[in-house]
This record gives structure tokens, C-alpha cells and sequence, in this order.
């Protein structure tokens, strides 16, 4: 029983854990609705899509930008940068409790070109994300007790980092590093949350 129920939740959540893809095509950043709505005491806009869906619009000196956080179980969120004449400057996701690039990302110059395609996933081929819920789920450790995920990538290798909160009193937990070459664990440290939090 208890294996049919974590095949069940390992489905549900490598369904929703970053469906929404991001689209290839050029576009361009609605200037008019965004001055028009513009919070002009914070410097941004905000609204709420019929999915749930919070975005956030704001603009600097050198772009604007466009951020989609979806509800959860979605664990992703779009981000767009736009060059100042408008056009699509870059756009992918990233992840929600953590601070890495997911997927394919799509950069463009000025002129609206796509001049390249970067694969964030390629260094993590061998241990995916996908692999990274179904370790979670098989060592019950539960998405809303995630401090963070983080992921890197260098001449030493690639590796997963799972910060999570063991128990929700003390804010007592562990930090799991996996190889994403071999799958393996390599090393687990204690860590408190309570200062962090």
C-alpha cells in the first residue's frame, strides 16, 4: 500500500512540480498597461491571474522585468527581462525555493533575434530534477517542509543541495548533498533554522 501511494504522489507532483513551459517566440513588454497600473510608490505592478497566478512587473535604468509565481504545487516561475525599447531581452524559469535556472532559457539582442538557447538542465542530465522529487518522496521529506533546493555545477562536478526542517518545533534539520553524476548521497549535516526563519 505504501508503495502504490508513493508512486501515486511521485506522478502528481513530477506533473505539477514545473508544467508550465516557457514559451520560444519573441514578444514584447506592454509599456502602456504597465505605466498605466504602475504603484508608482514601490515601482512596480502587480495583479493576479484567474489561475491563481501572482505577477509582478517592474522596470530599472536598463530593462523591465516580468515575473510569474504560480500557486503551489507549481515549484517554478517565469521570469522575463525586456530591453527599454520593449523587446524580449531573456526569459525561462527559476525555481521557487532556491535560486537556479531550470530548463531551457532563451536569450535575444536588441532587435528581437534569438542569439542563443542555453540548457541549464544539461550539467544535471544524469540525476534530473524529476529524480531529485522522487528522492524526496521515497525519504519522506515532504515539499512544505523545504528550506531550500539548490543545484551547482563546476570543474568539481554537479551536485544537489536538500535543505529541509526535520522537525517544525526545534527548526532542527539536515542538508543532503547528492553527487547528480552517480545519484549519491554524499554527505548530510545537521543544520538549525530557527535563526533563519
Amino acid at each position: 500500500m505504501k508503495t502504490v501511494l508513493s508512486l501515486c504522489l511521485l506522478v502528481f507532483f513530477n506533473a505539477c512540480w514545473g508544467q508550465k513551459n516557457v514559451p520560444m517566440e519573441f514578444e514584447k513588454f506592454d509599456v502602456e498597461t504597465y505605466k498605466k497600473n504602475e504603484n508608482k510608490g514601490l515601482g512596480l505592478y502587480s495583479f493576479t491571474l484567474p489561475d491563481g497566478t501572482e505577477v509582478v512587473q517592474s522596470e530599472s535604468e536598463l530593462h523591465f522585468s516580468h515575473t510569474e509565481t504560480p500557486p503551489d504545487p507549481e515549484m517554478f516561475e517565469i521570469y522575463k527581462e525586456f530591453y527599454k525599447n520593449t523587446f524580449i531581452q531573456k526569459k525561462g524559469k527559476f525555481f521557487k525555493k532556491g535560486n537556479w535556472e531550470k530548463g531551457v532559457w532563451y536569450y535575444f539582442d536588441r532587435e528581437g533575434n534569438l542569439i542563443e538557447k542555453k540548457d541549464h538542465d544539461k550539467p544535471f542530465k544524469n540525476f534530473p530534477w524529476e529524480k531529485v522529487t522522487t528522492f524526496m518522496v521515497t525519504n519522506g521529506i515532504p515539499m512544505e517542509q523545504i528550506w531550500g533546493i539548490e543545484r551547482q555545477a563546476d570543474e568539481k562536478g554537479a551536485f544537489w543541495y536538500i535543505s529541509w526542517i526535520k522537525d517544525t518545533k526545534t527548526k532542527m534539520g539536515e542538508i543532503i548533498t547528492i553527487d547528480a553524476n552517480t545519484g549519491k548521497v554524499i554527505k548530510k549535516q545537521e543544520q538549525s533554522f530557527a535563526r533563519e526563519i
